[in-house]
């Protein structure tokens, strides 16, 4: 970001990428208290660019830990000085932010609008990560709507895009959504080679949340095959991820994966789908992701 304010103006630079480094190796504590100093250097320099970009990527952390009513309220500040500077690159960030908060609560209608207003925006800046960011989304919630076909078209061109600037975290993350439509389908051995693709990918860049989000792929994919034991075990560790670094399940994400198991162990005990969460839950992260990518384990 080009800021005003000399040396305050590249202190509030400084501290707002280093926010972004510790969000996306999931220190979500230490990202908040850098976004924050950074946010409030801006305001003592009445700068609406940075005060709007600082409120942008506060509310992106809220909705990483499902303080979705916290990252509303930061959103609709950071809208109007966004506008007011001109910067058409930060609203259609925040528009997307909104979008996926619309998302994660399931309201596929507003997230639709909202992200295609994103979309609108970023191939107006012809922003190819913007692009690519807005069609993930809205390819995730054509697949959380029944639009397989929408979906698929709109994820293949994500990926598309991804290969093309080299982002391996997030061709992993469209990889992800793509397993689960696979998965859908009934498409059982393609959903677990795009599983292992993304999860090797995320292994490398080491996001813990997203690699939770491809554990719960497996669960889920488990449970779908008639794995109940194996699918409570590789949720549950995926749990243990999430608690460990302040990320929840989106709601809907998590309404689907419990829907799954509760349909997956129907004919089991309930003190033998309790034993899989609580090995699940005491495993490392590597033995979660070993158990994840051996379809043969219980």
């Amino acid at each position: 970001l080009p800021l005003a304010g000399g040396h305050d103006g590249s202190r509030a630079k400084a501290l707002h990428a280093a926010g972004w480094l510790a969000r996306e190796q999931g220190d979500y504590a230490e990202a908040r208290a850098l976004f924050e100093e950074s946010l409030e250097i801006y305001r003592a320099l009445a700068d609406p660019r940075g005060v709007g970009w600082a409120l942008v990527d506060l509310a992106f952390l809220a909705r990483y830990e499902a303080d979705y009513a916290h990252a509303r309220t930061l959103l609709d500040e950071s809208l109007p000085l966004l506008r007011q500077a001109g910067d058409t690159e930060g609203m259609a960030a925040a528009l997307g932010n909104l979008g996926l908060i619309a998302r994660d609560k399931g309201d596929a209608d507003t997230a639709e609008r909202q992200l295609q207003a994103s979309l609108a925006l970023w191939q107006e800046l012809g922003d190819r990560v913007g692009i690519g960011w807005a069609l993930t989304a809205l390819g995730m919630v054509a697949r959380s709507d029944g639009r397989r076909a929408v979906a698929r078209s709109r994820l293949e061109h994500a990926l598309s895009v991804w290969r093309e600037v080299g982002d391996r975290q997030n061709t992993a993350n469209v990889l992800g959504t793509l397993a689960a439509l696979a998965r859908d389908a009934g498409e059982f051995n393609r959903a677990s080679a795009l599983l292992g693709d993304s999860l090797a990918s995320l292994r490398e860049v080491g996001d813990r949340r997203a690699i939770a989000f491809v554990l719960e792929g497996f669960a889920n994919l488990a449970a779908a095959q008639g794995q109940a034991i194996r699918a409570a075990a590789i949720a549950a560790a995926a749990q243990a991820v999430r608690e460990r670094i302040g990320a929840p399940a989106p709601p809907n994400w998590r309404a689907e994966l419990d829907h799954a198991l509760k349909q997956a162990s129907a004919g089991l005990s309930a003190e033998a789908v309790a034993d899989a969460g609580r090995r699940g839950r005491s495993m490392t992260l590597p033995e979660a992701i070993a158990l994840a990518l051996d379809a043969g384990a219980q």
